[in-house]
């Protein structure tokens, strides 16, 4: 994955009664390049991208949040889980961390459930 890094800058309107606004700028020579088999992005309030999930069959709920039963996080695709925002919608942030949480052991159990029928093993 690429990434550079960020820098946020408050901008003061000299119009009085004008919110300030915050921009972000990109900070030069910030680049690097991160080797990774998978990453998870956790955006929070963003909602999940609709095209991810019409990318991958992905159901919606009738919020266009991915569909996943609290207490299981696992979508209508074997082995996607969802939680936190992008399963329930906006929310306080202590809930997106224990549903995280939650969410983690099941990918742990589905994980060791798949090694254990070599669905892992005979990827690698």
């Amino acid at each position: 994955i690429e990434t550079v890094g960020v820098e946020w800058t408050q901008h003061v309107s000299a119009d009085k009664g004008v919110k300030p606004q915050w921009k972000l700028k990109q900070i030069p020579g910030s680049e690097r390049t991160i080797k990774a088999d998978i990453v998870i992005l956790a955006l929070g309030f963003l909602g999940p991208d609709p095209l991810l999930a019409k990318q991958q069959n992905i159901l919606l709920d009738k919020r266009s949040n991915f569909e996943a039963t609290y207490g299981e996080f696992s979508s209508s695709v074997p082995g996607v889980f969802a939680a936190g925002d992008c399963r329930r919608g906006q929310s306080l942030v202590v809930w997106a961390i224990n549903e995280g949480r939650l969410a983690a052991d099941k990918i742990h159990q589905y994980m060791l459930d798949s090694d254990a029928s070599g669905l892992l093993s005979s990827q690698l």
